[in-house]
């Protein structure tokens, strides 16, 4: 089943900081941390999906403040164990590079007020890599393309993940939702610190920018931080793939591969058109629970 939205919350609040840039919150003071993601949401595409996997794990290794892994790291121990994550994933027919922060709450951690500091640090961070010369760190964008490497050519060895991967692939060969998330190896070879850079810049200026906030904040001092750093940045979004419209067939197409395993693994998929605004999303969520997952 092919996801094409988000469910609504009753507590959302949404906030267009400038046009491409838009800041939501979901407060709720029960927690006792606040969490802030910031999400470059652009098409699926073959020509940039690997690109686009690399850069929050290049990004992730350090900036101009802190140039080095250790020293970030370092940094967001003495927030009371701050964390900082990063990553991309497929929803529909986009893939969302995102930046996550997440640590207590300021109003219970004194004068340190590390969620505040944690706003100052995603600016710095994603505005201002670690790099010269119009290119990132060769070595940090050398070490993640073998990482990433692993993480592409390792998934054959779950093969109940593989397996979910070639369905898709095969349902939608001809779609951008076929695309896979992480990218591909043949691509590799061809990245390099400099055109990585060149993707980046090109990311900030044209992805468009989701920003959330949840957990328990201040409402008005976050908006104006966010405001503050998010008003000199302009984007011009490019377009995002228009959600296609399944064709429905009554004939049933069956791929085979062999493998050498203990258990075979069987991946059903079903073309239904219902999305995740109709009346039947979520009788559909129970149907696909009911088959196994």
């Amino acid at each position: 089943m092919r996801e094409r939205g988000a469910e609504k919350l009753s507590n959302l609040i949404n906030k267009t900081i400038k046009n491409g840039i838009n800041l939501y919150f979901v407060k709720d003071d029960k927690f006792k941390t606040a969490a802030l993601t910031v999400s470059f949401v652009r098409p699926l595409s073959k020509n940039e999906v690997t690109k686009n996997s690399l850069i929050p794990a290049v990004i992730r290794r350090g900036s101009k403040k802190y140039p080095e892994t250790k020293a970030l790291n370092l940094y967001l121990d003495s927030l009371y164990g701050a964390e900082f994550t990063s990553g991309v994933r497929k929803k529909g027919e986009v893939q969302m590079i995102t930046f996550k922060f997440k640590s207590v709450a300021d109003k219970y951690a004194g004068d340190v007020l590390p969620f505040d500091k944690l706003i100052a640090l995603m600016k710095d961070v994603i505005f201002n890599p670690l790099a010269d010369n119009n290119a990132l760190s060769n070595e940090y964008v050398e070490r993640e393309k073998e990482n990433l490497k692993q993480i592409i050519e390792s998934i054959v060895n779950d093969k109940k993940e593989y397996a979910k991967k070639r369905l898709i692939e095969e349902m939608y060969k001809n779609s951008p939702y076929g695309i896979f998330e992480y990218g591909y190896t043949d691509d590799l070879k061809g990245i390099n610190a400099e055109n990585l850079y060149k993707h980046y810049m090109e990311v900030l200026k044209t992805s468009r920018i989701n920003v959330f906030v949840t957990g328990a904040f201040e409402e008005k001092n976050v908006e104006e931080r966010l405001t503050e750093i998010f008003k000199d940045v302009e984007v011009s979004p490019i377009p995002l793939n228009e959600p296609e419209k399944d064709v429905i067939s009554d004939k049933m197409t069956t791929i085979e591969e062999a493998a050498s395993v203990t258990q075979g693994k069987l991946s059903m998929g079903f073309k239904t058109n219902v999305t995740s605004d109709s009346a039947l999303y979520i009788p559909l969520l129970l149907a696909n629970n009911l088959y196994g997952g």
